[in-house]
């Protein structure tokens, strides 16, 4: 293709940086089957891979925790300072750009989309991967919060795949039931 032209496949929400498509191979690949819950690993890889994994691309905040998430595995599995140092940064930027993506569709929006929802979940999967269960307990309750303002789990999205994500991160805790 020319130069000038943009690749008509290309559904992401924005241009990839070089180091963001192998980000997400890496989302894909590892942390993926990490994150899993108590499920079957072959049906939870392939709502993630088929619903999850598209629906982020589409999605700036919810890209940016998919890279988050990414960085903050790659960072906790690599013992060489100088990549552990790249990672923790890239991990900073993208929390940061998470966090006000979600800052600026809460205050802005009446009814909270998937998007909204899915970029609280992924917060909280980040905040159990660090270990910081306080924060990981907040972004749950969020969460929940959000979807019982948008009248309870039947409205969210990816044929029940979310619903199922909130349930199991509440249950991992033992936090409440969210209906």
């Amino acid at each position: 293709m020319p130069a000038g032209r943009k690749d008509p496949f290309m559904s992401f929400v924005r241009p990839f940086k070089p180091i963001e498509h192998f980000l997400l191979d890496y989302y894909v690949t590892v942390v993926v089957p990490f994150l899993r819950c108590q499920e079957d690993i072959s049906i939870y890889q392939d709502s993630m891979t088929k619903r999850w994994v598209p629906f982020a691309l589409r999605e700036g905040g919810l890209l940016d925790a998919v890279f988050l998430l990414a960085c903050r595995h790659m960072y906790l599995s690599h013992h060489n300072s100088q990549q552990q140092q790249q990672f923790v940064q890239l991990a900073c930027q993208y929390k940061l750009s998470c966090t006000k993506s979600l800052r600026d569709a809460i205050s802005n929006e009446v009814v909270f989309s998937d998007a909204t929802v899915g970029t609280t979940l992924m917060l909280a999967y980040d905040e159990l991967v660090a270990s910081d269960i306080s924060m990981y307990k907040n972004h749950i309750k969020a969460a929940v919060r959000m979807v019982n303002l948008n009248g309870g789990p039947q409205t969210l999205g990816l044929d029940g795949f979310m619903e199922h994500l909130i349930s199991n991160l509440c249950a991992k805790h033992k936090l409440y039931d969210q209906t």
